[in-house]
């Protein structure tokens, strides 16, 4: 009797292969959307000297907002920040009074405790100044905004701190809260890091629109 032989299937042209495969990712990349939901992130960043939104835009500016709501944020990380890592502070604090600022209750092994009389806090501390960052942080929505707007947040480095603590100043003086006018926020020329800038620009057409936002606003600055 003959031996019976397993009959060898020819094998598939690489070519064909390849050509199968890019198709594939193809049809994977134009189907992303779809397929995955989109970054919590709210955060816009101003890496580069340039505004980016949660959703990928990308401008120089000026960008015209109306200024929500803000607070204080103080961060102090025990080595030295690498760029391209993600590394969440050491001691940190944020509240809208200064003066009242504390490590939040989330820091295992708080520095001192209030902000205030910190060592890690005062001018010296690093070079000429603080060994802890502070910053501001902004709540926003666009100029002309709808009701399908997002609030989104803006932080303010510490070399801006001085041109938003003079706006803000100066619109109280005048009996105005940055929530009343459309404020243009853009980056100081000629700095090798982003600095920001702020101006008014004119009322608020849409201030009773606002209202509603304002939990959401609260919420997105209680970090």
């Amino acid at each position: 009797m003959a031996k019976a032989t397993a009959t060898k299937e020819p094998e598939a042209e690489t070519g064909t292969a390849v050509v199968s495969i890019q198709d594939r990712i193809k049809q994977r990349l134009a189907k992303v959307n779809e397929t995955t939901t989109q970054p919590g992130s709210k955060r816009i960043s101003v890496k580069g000297s340039k505004f980016r939104l949660p959703d990928g835009t990308a401008s120089d500016g000026p960008l015209n907002a109306i200024i929500v709501d803000y607070t204080n944020s103080n961060a102090w990380y025990e080595k030295d920040w690498v760029e391209g890592t993600v590394t969440p502070p050491d001691c940190w604090s944020i509240g809208k009074i200064i003066n009242d600022l504390k490590p939040h209750a989330s820091v295992e092994k708080p520095i001192n405790s209030d902000c205030a009389t910190c060592p890690k806090n005062q001018y010296g501390s690093k070079g000429r100044g603080k060994d802890c960052t502070n910053s501001v942080l902004l709540a926003i929505l666009p100029e002309g905004f709808d009701d399908d707007a997002e609030v989104l947040t803006i932080k303010i480095a510490p070399k801006g701190l001085k041109d938003w603590g003079q706006y803000v100043r100066t619109l109280e003086q005048q009996g105005v809260d940055p929530v009343q006018v459309v404020t243009s926020i853009s980056f100081a020329p000629g700095m090798s890091y982003p600095q920001l800038k702020f101006r008014a620009l004119g009322g608020n057409d849409n201030l009773e629109k606002v209202g509603p936002l304002m939990a959401s606003a609260d919420a997105l600055l209680q970090g």
